[in-house]
């Protein structure tokens, strides 16, 4: 392995090992989440050639024959740029942000703006909530967004900034972008088959605020009215949205994080995603059936 000694602009030095994985520093940098140091190595000429080569940095597909990675993930010009390894490290924002800036300006076709729709689908498909309870629990309760590679997950606002960030730029998408497809097995893996378009994933995803949903419905709203599959079944992008999960409705904790001596109250979160759901599911109803679904 070769050993690299670096320091930031901060001052903080780093010794990173690039091992039989990764193929860049960049890729290095994203999965020990040394994200100053990344942001350093992306000023320089280095750091952008890195970005543009876009071989797999994470080294996902290395010794795998070149063709499918973890989980089936498919080697393609999405999962090989280092904005996608990126996602699949739940990089913040910031990191993604300045990674996401340098793909758009490759100087051939810009797979962020070409394949942006897939960008789309594959952090519509993460639930932070979810991974951060996973990660809680792993780490014997530490704080989720601590840590080093796979071991962090995005807070509320660094999803929002990478959404917006996509739907923002994708007036400056190609015709090969499409919203009406419907996901690929690898991006929402399911034990019972599940396909929904880019409109269907942010309806399912509690972490996915209603005004997300909006902004995707307005880039294809014949969206609201295609079935989609999920979990099997065939249903509609409202009924989806109603069948989003929910963290535990009640708690014995109080405002400060401590047991509570007291009944169970409704937890904070609960009725935050509760409250977003039935947003979702009563705008996408109107745009399903053309009325008002106020009531519904």
């Amino acid at each position: 392995m070769l050993g690299n000694n670096h320091r930031s602009r901060d001052g903080e030095t780093s010794t990173v090992q690039l091992n039989n994985t990764c193929t860049s520093l960049l890729g290095q940098y994203l999965l020990e989440g040394e994200w100053n140091f990344l942001l350093d190595h992306l000023s320089t000429s280095d750091g952008r050639r890195d970005v543009h080569e876009g071989s797999d940095p994470l080294g996902l597909f290395r010794g795998r024959g070149g063709s499918n990675g973890i989980g089936g993930v498919p080697s393609n010009d999405v999962t090989n740029s280092a904005f996608y390894a990126a996602i699949h490290v739940r990089a913040p924002f910031s990191v993604a942000k300045a990674i996401y800036e340098w793909e758009r300006q490759k100087p051939n076709d810009a797979v962020v703006l070409t394949r942006s729709a897939e960008f789309l689908m594959c952090v519509l498909a993460v639930i932070p909530s979810e991974e951060e309870e996973r990660l809680k629990h792993r780490r014997g309760g530490k704080n989720a967004n601590q840590g080093m590679g796979r071991m962090q997950t995005w807070s509320l606002e660094d999803m929002d900034g990478i959404l917006e960030m996509i739907l923002r730029d994708d007036d400056a998408a190609s015709a090969e972008v499409s919203y009406l497809a419907r996901s690929p097995k690898w991006i929402i893996p399911s034990s019972a088959p599940t396909a929904l378009p880019t409109l269907g994933i942010a309806a399912y995803n509690p972490d996915v605020s209603a005004g997300i949903l909006r902004r995707i419905y307005e880039k294809e709203p014949r969206a609201a009215k295609e079935e989609c599959t999920l979990f099997g079944r065939t249903t509609l992008p409202w009924i989806v949205a109603a069948a989003s999960p929910l963290p535990p409705k009640h708690t014995n904790t109080n405002e400060n994080g401590n047991n509570a001596d007291m009944a169970p109250i409704i937890s904070t979160r609960y009725q935050e995603q509760s409250d977003n759901r039935w947003e979702k599911v009563r705008f996408l109803l109107t745009q399903w059936d053309g009325s008002d679904a106020t009531h519904a």
